[in-house]
């Protein structure tokens, strides 16, 4: 089912205090390629989804008077169940997810700043030990790991779009010491900052 959120004007607020608002549509670029936000539901949710859905496929095809209305009504009604669904206290590992989601969210928009442990210890409600298994396991490497590869993205894109001096961009993604920027650029680019600029803007 694919639908353009701002096409539907739909009162999604009612839903952010589901932990499902937050895996289905508050992932920001950079998490969408780190979790497969695959979610199953259970027997009777099922029944009830393919019951909406099939209201939504006869509405679509005899376009009866105020079939979008209806339409649009059973697409709430598909959205909430999924999100209803995602956010059941026995499933421990989307509620996981979910506050990983937020971390990842707070990321993207702080990037520049200096994060603390815990930040991000207080932002997921999970002991300083849990936090870091968790994202290990989830996502694949440390917050640290995460937060400097992403600044890393931040300029690199900076540099490919931009003619700032490399001291500005360094210091415009959250690194303070130039050498140790370049340090960690040609780690992951195989290129100092100067080269990769020079390989890309040509």
């Amino acid at each position: 089912v694919i639908f353009t959120p701002e096409a539907m004007d739909f009162p999604m607020h009612d839903l952010k205090e589901l932990s499902g608002f937050d895996a289905f549509f508050e992932f920001d670029p950079a998490s969408n390629r780190l979790f497969e936000n695959n979610h199953n539901l259970d027997g009777d949710q099922l029944r009830t989804a393919n019951e909406i859905i099939l209201e939504m496929r006869y509405e679509q095809k005899h376009r009866e008077t105020g079939y979008e209305y209806f339409l649009r009504l059973n697409l709430m009604r598909l959205i909430g169940l999924a999100c209803r669904s995602y956010s059941q206290p026995s499933n421990s590992s989307k509620s996981n997810v979910s506050k990983l989601a937020r971390i990842l969210r707070f990321f993207e928009h702080h990037y520049k700043n200096k994060i603390r442990l815990d930040e991000l210890v207080a932002m997921s409600g999970m002991s300083p030990s849990r936090l870091l298994r968790t994202f290990r396991n989830e996502v694949g490497e440390t917050p640290i790991n995460y937060l400097i590869n992403l600044r890393m993205e931040k300029a690199a894109k900076m540099l490919r779009e931009t003619s700032d001096p490399i001291t500005e961009i360094s210091y415009s993604v959250g690194f303070q010491d130039t050498n140790y920027f370049s340090k960690m650029f040609r780690r992951k680019y195989n290129d100092s900052p100067r080269e990769y600029r020079r390989k890309n803007t040509e």
